[in-house]
């Protein structure tokens, strides 16, 4: 009786690691195939992408220090006239907290981020934004100049 159950369990762990290991195969495939390429990480509120061959790197990932104003909803005009309040600068992706004063326990809040993208000509094509895992849905304004 006991070697009749084992067979079962057996043939279960196998199909079970056979599936598991070609979900890892395919992930891997997807991610060499699919691969962003390397390029800088935005410093102090910019993002220095002159020189950089857009065509053939369709995906660039946004992440660095990003200015952050915490507490506020502040358009490109505001920031302008703002030139004696200093921005937060916090790491992206990554948690806001610390932009927020002290004592403030909770993550819940608003502000405003903003990242400069520095490029060598004018845009002969039109970009997109993909903004991905937002904890939240606030408004959301993209500025191209």
């Amino acid at each position: 009786m006991m070697q009749i159950l084992k067979k079962p369990i057996f043939k279960y762990v196998l199909t079970t690691l056979f599936f598991i290991s070609v979900l890892l195969s395919l992930r891997s495939l997807w991610s060499e195939v699919f691969r962003t390429a390397e390029h800088p990480d935005a410093v102090q509120g910019v993002l220095d992408m002159r020189g950089w061959p857009f065509e053939e790197s369709p995906t660039i990932a946004l992440n660095g220090e990003w200015e952050f104003y915490p507490g506020e909803l502040v358009s490109h005009e505001d920031i302008a006239r703002m030139s004696t309040k200093r921005p937060h600068f916090i790491q992206v992706p990554g948690d806001w907290r610390s932009a927020f004063p002290a004592g403030s326990e909770s993550s819940f809040g608003y502000g405003t981020y903003r990242l400069r993208i520095l490029i060598d000509k004018p845009l002969d094509q039109p970009y997109a934004f993909w903004f991905r895992d937002l904890e939240a849905h606030p408004p959301l304004k993209s500025t191209v100049r």
